[in-house]
């Protein structure tokens, strides 16, 4: 069995870092961004929205990073459809001058629809712009409280006509986010045949990836407190573990968050020796035995450092295992202190349960990624209580600890 984990770590590692190697020069960026000098840049272009609205950094495909402002930068077209403009989105020009910022374009027709750090604007096309998010309007009507939402009017009075009229049942139902809104903007210019142009997120809801892991387990364990006292050692602590199953990353809506979905199986000799002691009598005894263990693993992850070259995760989850034991020898003293008698039993004292549920938490990081293979390393630790009990006969439990190392390996089907 050990032979044919160092084998089987030695080639997933192996072919990890080959795959990765080769990926990455297989799969060159595809941001584009425009100068307003005329010229076009490609590479990988980052843009922290919530720091830096008037900057961005381009890693270009010679691996070296350049910072444009938007004073040299007129828009940039990102791999996955989204297209950014400088723009000013001053609304009210009789206050203090706004700078200008990089701002997504969702929708451009009769008026364009812009996005700026989670809020929406309109520009006409005279270039006032009309800010969607301001609060709603509260009137007192006959009495009573009356509210309207300030993007619903303004939607409204821009689409006043004859196509307004058939789609008053859509306006309704329009909401502050990409899809609603522009669902409604699209409608509103298909009935009056206007041309259009949108630019929504193309990138997939979901990105499945194949996860494949490999690792050692380190387990402890401990008597109850409302059990005897009793001390077990086992004489091999780690075993081995063998992990298949999918990684789910909420690529769009939520890009740090990730959820695992695992297969395991470990198998182990083992032999354990314990012992209780207390003024009356003494119990000690040792058990051979061969465990193997189906595992299914749940986590959800999420992304406390996420960048181009490394990716650190905390995950939490539960691992259900379902223990097959099978008992090769068995004995046990127990030594009666005042009589000075000792009497040897071989029946079966330690046992397994067949089935157990451990809360459980990890620390992982991304060390090499690209667009369809990353090569992870994983810190995990569960819980898993009453996992064991010995009979000295009164039953005692043990709680037992569980800590793995694993190195994983995830790819998916290259475009």
């Amino acid at each position: 069995m050990k032979k044919i984990y160092i084998h089987f770590l030695t080639l997933l590692i192996f072919n990890c870092l080959t795959n990765v190697t080769f990926a990455q020069k297989d799969n060159p960026s595809k941001d584009y961004l425009y100068l307003k000098n005329g010229s076009t840049v490609t590479g990988s272009i980052v843009f922290k929205e919530k720091k830096k609205q008037g900057s961005i950094k381009l890693i270009g495909i010679d691996g070296e990073t350049t910072t444009y402002s938007t004073s040299e930068a007129d828009s940039f077209l990102l791999e996955n459809n989204q297209k950014y403009v400088v723009k000013n989105l001053n609304t009210n020009p009789e206050e203090f001058a706004q700078p200008n910022k990089f701002v997504q374009i969702l929708f451009v027709g009769e008026f364009s629809l812009l996005k700026s750090n989670g809020k929406y604007f309109i520009e006409l096309e005279n270039g006032d712009i009309l800010n969607l998010n301001k609060k709603s309007n509260t009137s007192i009507v006959g009495g009573s409280k009356s509210t309207s939402k300030r993007h619903l009017n303004i939607l409204s009075y821009l689409t006043a006509g004859e196509c307004n009229l058939i789609l008053k049942d859509d306006l309704k139902k329009v909401s502050l986010n990409d899809q609603s809104l522009t669902s409604y903007i699209v409608k509103y210019h298909e009935c009056k045949e206007t041309a259009y142009a949108k630019n929504l997120n193309s990138a997939p809801k979901f990105r499945m990836s194949i996860l494949a892991q490999t690792g050692i387990v380190h387990t402890s364990s401990k008597s109850t407190p409302n059990s005897l006292p009793t001390t077990q050692n086992l004489e091999n602590p780690f075993s081995p573990i063998f992990l298949l199953g999918t990684r789910l990353d909420f690529y769009r809506e939520l890009p740090r968050a990730s959820m695992d979905l695992l297969i395991g199986f470990s198998s182990q000799n083992n032999t354990i020796n314990f012992m209780h002691d207390n003024p009356v009598d003494r119990v000690t005894g040792t058990s051979t035995y061969t465990r193997q263990v189906i595992s299914a693993q749940w986590f959800i992850n999420y992304s406390v450092v996420k960048s181009r070259a490394i990716d650190i995760y905390f995950g939490a989850g539960i691992i259900n295992r379902v223990n097959f034991t099978k008992n090769q020898f068995m004995i046990s003293d127990y030594h009666m202190k005042a009589e000075g008698i000792t009497l040897v039993n071989e029946f079966e004292a330690v046992k397994i349960s067949p089935t157990t549920f451990s809360p459980s938490l990890k620390l992982g990081a991304i060390l090499l990624k690209n667009q369809n293979s990353r090569l992870s390393a994983e810190l995990v630790i569960d819980y898993t209580p009453s996992q064991m009990t010995i009979n000295l006969p009164r039953l005692v439990y043990f709680n037992s600890l569980n800590t793995g190392f694993m190195i994983g390996y995830s790819f998916r089907q290259m475009k």
